[in-house]
Parts: C-alpha cells; sequence; structure tokens
C-alpha cells in the first residue's frame, strides 16, 4: 500500500524526534532536582517551551479545528490516491465537486475553500 501524503506529512524527521528527546530529558531532569535554567540550557532546550510543556504535557493542535471529520478525510484521500493510481486525474473544479458532495451528504453546510486549499 502507497503512503498517502497525509500518512507521509504525519512522519517525523530525525531532528524533530531529537528535540522531543531533549525537551523529555530536560523536563526529567527537573523532575530529578536540576533547576529549569540549567536543565534548558544543558539539553539546549528553550525554557519557555519546556515550561509550557511542563504545564500542559499534551498540547493541543494550532489552528481551526479540522471541517469533515477524519474519517471522512480518510475516504476522500484514498479516493483520490486511487483515482490518480488508475490514471484518471481530477482538476480543481472536480476535486472541489467530490468533497463538496461528501459535506452535503455530511449535512455541513457553509464548506468553502480558499485559494490556500489548492
Amino acid at each position: 500500500m502507497a503512503l498517502t501524503s497525509k500518512a507521509v506529512a504525519r512522519l517525523k524527521t530525525a531532528a524533530q524526534v531529537s528535540k522531543e528527546l531533549m525537551l523529555e530529558a530536560a523536563i526529567l531532569a527537573t523532575k530529578d532536582g536540576l533547576s529549569q535554567h540549567a536543565a534548558a540550557k544543558q539539553f539546549g532546550v528553550p525554557r519557555s517551551t519546556m515550561r509550557d510543556r511542563m504545564v500542559n504535557p499534551e498540547p493541543k493542535a494550532k489552528g481551526s479545528p479540522a471541517k469533515l471529520p477524519v474519517w471522512a478525510e480518510k475516504e476522500l484521500v484514498d479516493m483520490l490516491v486511487s483515482c490518480a493510481d488508475m490514471g484518471v486525474l481530477l482538476n480543481r473544479f472536480h476535486s472541489l465537486q467530490v468533497i463538496s458532495e461528501m459535506a452535503a451528504e455530511l449535512g455541513i453546510e457553509n464548506l468553502s475553500f480558499g485559494d490556500k486549499y489548492f
């Protein structure tokens, strides 16, 4: 099964993983008695980020909430990838029609897209 662009977007680079591990190590060091300033300096992480993560260990994603449920987005991605695999290329107009039809079936009104989505 081929990876979709959404699946690829979720993969983290080695640098991202390293930063997260260093942040976790700095937080553990503060729990073991090291000051926040010293832990941040030792592990090379911003103090403000470390403090924020200590207060809220599971930060929410930033931005506006998704307009479609996750399962609906997955269905759309699967359908669009299948079309591309079969050689049926959809332009912007056709893609918007498919998405709008799904939104109508789900009862989602006022679904609009700007140029930033395409």
